[in-house]
């Protein structure tokens, strides 16, 4: 059954419902009392978009239908972890590998992921990436497949191997390297959007974001703190 709804930042219908409130649609499964989207071919069953959530929509096929809202997500199903171990190395270098798990919405936004560096090449990917962090580094991907199951959870992990930087052994506090972020840090993503003009409502999101860095120094180095 087909349903109506805007992909935007449209949380509130206007009391007239017109064409203009929506922009897409989705299937609703009353069999299973679910909804989904085909379009987000990676998606676990049962499971939208974040910015899907909690709008409203209308059943296109039943005339004079009262528009319903969607449920919200349920923070412990659209979870995001990173896990990143790295050392550095006498010269410099640092090496490590980076491990993202998640699921829910997050698990939607990964596989798409995994499937952007699949089909751009892993070296090329990683290569742009370090480069867009002012790094020359490189990287090799282990997928988690595949990435259309049905499974709640998705993980991604990444061995890399960055250029040196010597400045790192000079005993000044720096931040410890983050490896390769494949989502947003913590609090970018679930408390809405900051480009969004001040009279405007910003939508919040249910869910739980994790990061964990740790930095192996070499034999006979210490960090300082120096203001």
């Amino acid at each position: 059954m087909p349903v109506l709804i805007d992909t935007g930042n449209r949380y509130r219908a206007s009391e007239a419902a017109t064409p203009a409130l929506f922009n897409h649609v989705l299937s609703y499964l009353p069999e299973f009392d679910l909804y989904a989207d085909s379009t987000a071919g990676v998606a676990p069953f049962g499971t939208l978009p974040a910015d899907e959530y909690g709008k409203p929509v209308a059943l296109a096929t039943e005339p004079g239908a009262p528009l319903i809202t969607l449920p919200l997500v349920v923070a412990e199903e659209n979870e995001e972890k990173l896990q990143t171990t790295a050392q550095l190395m006498a010269d410099g270098t640092v090496s490590g590998q980076s491990t993202t798990s998640a699921s829910g919405p997050f698990g939607i936004r990964l596989r798409q992921l995994a499937a952007s560096i699949e089909a751009r090449g892993q070296g090329q990917w990683a290569e742009t990436y370090f480069k867009n962090l002012g790094w020359h580094g490189k990287a090799s991907f282990q997928f988690d497949p595949p990435r259309n199951r049905p499974a709640p959870n998705y993980s991604l992990s990444a061995s890399f191997e960055l250029e040196a930087r010597p400045e790192f052994l000079e005993g000044k506090a720096f931040g410890p390297p983050e490896g390769i972020r494949m989502l947003v840090r913590p609090g970018e993503f679930l408390l809405g959007s900051w480009t969004l003009a001040k009279s405007e409502s910003t939508p919040c999101f249910s869910g739980r974001q994790v990061e964990e860095l740790a930095l192996t120094l070499p034999p006979g180095r210490d960090i300082e703190s120096r203001s």
